[in-house]
């Protein structure tokens, strides 16, 4: 299947190669006016649009290098350049651990509640073990929208950190969706990712290894690609808890309702 990768970028003498690359885009609604009447508007709802990117963190000496941690960073606009709104998204918080037996990932996962307005979302790790010791021994990610040039909830932000106990770095391969608020459907979708890397050792001599890459707009076009939902125009607001179920990380995912 196609995709467009809005990044790509391969370390110096190819010790190690990051990607982020669409997987999904399909235009629908969000009909709810419970939730809608946030946006401080009286429409009952507004045109929405599902996007999936799957992100790869690929060393290719893993004995030399691993990612610890990164922040990745997703701003949407039309091709008028007016910024969109996140009105979704998924991670919002996970915990995670890989079993060093089966190299088999577990993670637990926090459900998205609703508009991305001023709601609190918490996960507790299920398992037998002291909570905070198992919380600073396992893989983190969280995710946030963020204001940016004035426009809230503008800019999502992610940051994973890795299980310092274990030291195994990042999962190679995991994919997060969010929904955005279209003003003009007929509008071209642009992104723009930005990677922040963190490495165990400095990854060639082009970047700092702290130096973010990517942050390009990319032109995604008018037309949908990849899996879609059955109705049209779908509305979004009616997936409930099951829009967390569509991130995919590599391993076990069990989500915590809050």
């Amino acid at each position: 299947m196609f995709q467009k990768s809005p990044l790509e970028h391969e370390f110096h003498d190819h010790d190690a190669f990051v990607s982020a690359r669409v997987q999904r885009i399909q235009h629908g609604i969000y009909s709810d006016p419970e939730k809608l009447q946030f946006y401080g508007t009286t429409s009952t709802e507004m045109k929405a649009t599902f996007v999936s990117v799957t992100f790869a963190f690929h060393p290719m000496y893993s004995l030399k290098h691993r990612f610890q941690r990164t922040i990745i960073s997703i701003k949407a606009s039309d091709d008028k350049q007016h910024g969109l709104r996140i009105v979704k998204f998924a991670t919002h918080i996970a915990y995670g651990r890989i079993s060093t037996e089966t190299l088999h990932w577990t993670f637990s996962l926090s459900s998205t509640i609703g508009v991305t307005q001023p709601f609190n979302a918490s996960v507790t790790p299920s398992t037998s073990f002291d909570r905070q010791k198992v919380i600073d021994a396992m893989l983190k990610i969280q995710g946030s929208a963020i204001s940016n040039n004035g426009l809230e909830s503008s800019k999502l932000v992610w940051s994973l950190e890795e299980n310092q106990e274990q030291a195994t770095g990042l999962p190679r391969e995991f994919t997060f969706i969010f929904l955005i608020k279209r003003m003009d459907p007929d509008a071209a979708l642009r992104l723009a990712v930005t990677i922040k890397p963190v490495c165990s050792k400095d990854i060639g001599n082009d970047i700092l290894p702290h130096e973010p890459i990517g942050g390009q707009w990319v032109n995604l076009g008018t037309s949908e690609m990849g899996q879609r939902f059955s109705s049209t125009p779908f509305n979004f607001a009616t997936m409930a808890g099951q829009f967390e179920d569509l991130t995919e990380l590599s391993g076990n995912a069990v989500t915590t309702a809050v």
